[in-house]
């Protein structure tokens, strides 16, 4: 099973099981635990609240199968932070970015969050002011 929790039914992935995070609740009850071989929860870090991360983390951790894949983004706030101070970031982009952000997780700290639930990190990347890790359950 393939899944994608979204913030916006707009950014769904075609073939893909798609739940918008304000469902998540709900709609995740119906998923077995160890069933998803892919799990893409890609811009919703940075709109949880910090408290809330390492819960919507264990939770889809748990209905990831093994040798299954899980890929999250977020914004990296130091990247973020520099471009501002080099006036590489417009105040418009600025501002939406920050509207739409409840929280901030470096993507060291989601490095190792991601590690102590027991998933093998295959690739991190930083894209602009955003940050894309892949993960494996063993």
């Amino acid at each position: 099973m393939k899944v994608q929790i979204v913030l916006t039914e707009e950014d769904k992935i075609e073939g893909f099981t798609t739940i918008e995070l304000k469902n998540l609740g709900v709609a995740i009850e119906d998923i077995s635990d160890n069933k998803c071989e892919f799990i893409v929860a890609t811009k919703i870090i940075n709109v949880l609240r910090p408290e809330q991360i390492a819960d919507f983390i264990n939770l889809i951790t748990s209905k990831l199968r093994r040798g299954g894949t899980l890929v999250l983004s977020g914004i990296e706030p130091k990247v973020l932070c520099k471009m501002i101070s080099n006036d590489l970031v417009r105040e418009e982009t600025l501002n939406n970015i920050v509207s739409q952000c409840s929280s901030v997780m470096p993507m060291k700290n989601c490095l190792e969050l991601l590690s102590t639930k027991g998933l093998q990190i295959n690739n991190a990347s930083i894209n602009g002011v955003e940050y894309e890790i892949s993960a494996k359950r063993n």
